[in-house]
């Protein structure tokens, strides 16, 4: 009788979690602020890339500074297993991934350039 109750409980403990949320993803930080990378040909420091998730942490966006007309492989990895992998075209300095499939916990981001900028960084989702 007592792990039915405690099943219940349980139950109606995650209906109420999710029938009170707003169905957006908490991540921390937003925007997130994706560091100093190097530029390949030269050695010259990089301004950091500005990313920015959706209300919903469907999509990132990223801000890249003076960058236009270059294609990006961008890569997520999770402290969970996680892998978001995607090629895009950085067109008018703005770039967009879908993050729709990451769920709660820490991860890296890195994103190579074609023209041989690199940057890395890091963010948590704490809720969905």
């Amino acid at each position: 009788m007592k792990k039915i109750l405690l099943l219940v409980i349980l139950l109606c403990t995650s209906v109420a979690i999710y029938a009170d949320g707003t169905g957006d993803k908490e991540i921390k930080p937003n925007p997130l602020t994706i560091g100093k990378g190097t530029l390949g040909n030269g050695g010259r420091t990089l301004t950091a890339v500005v990313g920015t998730f959706s209300a919903d942490g469907s999509e990132l966006t990223l801000a890249f500074e003076g960058v236009d007309g270059a294609e990006a492989d961008i890569t997520i990895f999770g402290n969970n297993g996680v892998i978001v992998s995607e090629s895009v075209s950085i067109v008018g300095g703005t770039a967009t991934i879908d993050t729709s499939s990451l769920t709660v916990g820490y991860y890296t981001i890195t994103i190579e350039v074609d023209n041989g900028d690199s940057y890395a960084g890091e963010f948590e989702i704490t809720s969905l």
